[in-house]
Order: C-alpha cells, then structure tokens, then sequence
C-alpha cells in the first residue's frame, strides 16, 4: 500500500480491482494497539449475495480519501476469508472446547468445522432447537486480541456519555499508522488516536477518554496530545 504522510480514508470508501472496476464498499478498519499500524480491512463485498471480507494492507496497491484499491486478482479476491467467520457446536459438544480449539493455533484459518454447518429437519411438524436437531452457530471475528476494528458510522462519546458525532474515517501516515479519527465526512474533525478509551462493538459505541467535551482542533494539534496508547481497548 501506498500514500501520502497524514492520508485521509473515508471508511465507506469504494473499493475496486485492479482494472479499476467497483467490488465492494470499505466497512471497517483493524488497528494494531501497540503500534497503531493498520493490520488489514473489512469490506462489504457487492456481489449477489454480499460477504464482509479481511484484506490485509499488502493486498491494497494505493487508497485515496474515497477509495480503496486492490492489487488482487479476480480468484485472489474470490479467495478472500471472511471478516467473521462462523463456528457450529453440535449437542453433543462442549461450547467452550470448541471455541478454544478453533481458536487454538492448529485451527484452520479458513471456515470451522465445514461438516457440522446446520441442516434442516426431514421430520415434518418437529421444531427446530439447539438442542435437538441444529448445532449452534457462534459468531467469531478474525481478529487478534492486540486487535480494534474501527467501522463506518461508529457513535463516538465522551466519558460521560454525551455524543459527539460518528466515525467517518481516519488519518494515517505513509507507514500505514494510525494518526488520528475523523468525525463525519471528509472535513469534519479530527480526533486524536490516543484519545480512544474504548471500543463496544455491540453497541457499535467508540467511548473517548474526555470528561464533557470534545474540542476540535487541526490534525498538529491533535496529535501533540500525549495520552498513552494503552488506553485504546
């Protein structure tokens, strides 16, 4: 991947091929903790039946603010692994041992237990239940635990719960480091990196580590805020 120092990414930037051509939409972006580099991509594929994919940095040839562009062929992007992948635990299978063991290093990287997906009943009149004639189905994301995911439309509040705007994109550098959160569309305002406190997928909430307000303030300053980076979780 290539870019410019202090690049802006829209995080519902298309994404296309190397001939140029739309094949998805930017949905998410993985953040390593420690080193605030990015570690890959989510996007929305657009084909008939659309899948959330994980394209690491080195698939990207270059991004500008409004697009992502992959250096993939159409078999390699074909090929692309989900973004969250989906484990089925039989009735008689103990619920933590498979986790642990599809998250165990020995896991195929590709789809979990491929043979125990569900079937539907052939007996007519009997409801299907967890316990009887479908093995639960648990969602996973292919994410490391040193891992954040940064999504489009993302609610961004202050610790005392007021909220402040959406996530719209990020500023990084040449070195694919994460400088700083953009609110809005491309000129909203920036927000430090090392101001994020915590992130809650499910609620799809980004809490920031400040008290009332948030002052926005141009990209230099921003960064000159010193905040640990450990507070990102």
């Amino acid at each position: 991947m290539s870019g410019e120092a202090e690049q802006r990414l829209r995080l519902a930037a298309r994404v296309v091929n190397r001939q140029g051509e739309a094949i998805g939409r930017l949905n998410e972006v993985v953040v390593e903790i420690e080193s605030r580099r990015l570690a890959g991509f989510h996007i929305v594929s657009d084909e008939a039946a659309p899948r959330e994919l994980f394209v690491m940095v080195g698939q990207v040839a270059e991004f500008t603010p409004e697009q992502l562009t992959l250096d993939l062929s159409d078999d390699e992007f074909v090929a692309l692994p989900d973004a969250r992948q989906h484990l089925f635990v039989a009735p008689d299978q103990d619920l933590d041992e498979e986790i642990a063991d599809a998250e165990s290093g020995h896991a195929s990287a590709a789809t979990p237990d491929p043979d125990e997906r569900p079937v539907p009943t052939a007996l007519p009149g009997i409801a299907l239940t967890a316990n009887m004639l479908i093995p639960l189905e648990v969602e996973r994301a292919i994410m490391d635990d040193g891992q954040i995911a940064l999504r489009d439309g993302m609610r961004v509040l202050t610790a005392a719960g007021e909220e402040v705007g959406q996530l719209g994109g990020v500023v990084v550098d040449g070195e694919a480091r994460l400088l700083a959160l953009l609110l809005g569309d491309e000129a909203g305002d920036l927000i430090d990196y090392n101001l994020i406190e915590a992130i809650d997928d499910d609620a799809n909430e980004l809490t920031l580590f400040v008290p009332d307000t948030l002052e926005a303030a141009p990209l230099d300053e921003a960064l000159a805020t010193d905040v640990p980076t450990e507070r990102a979780r």
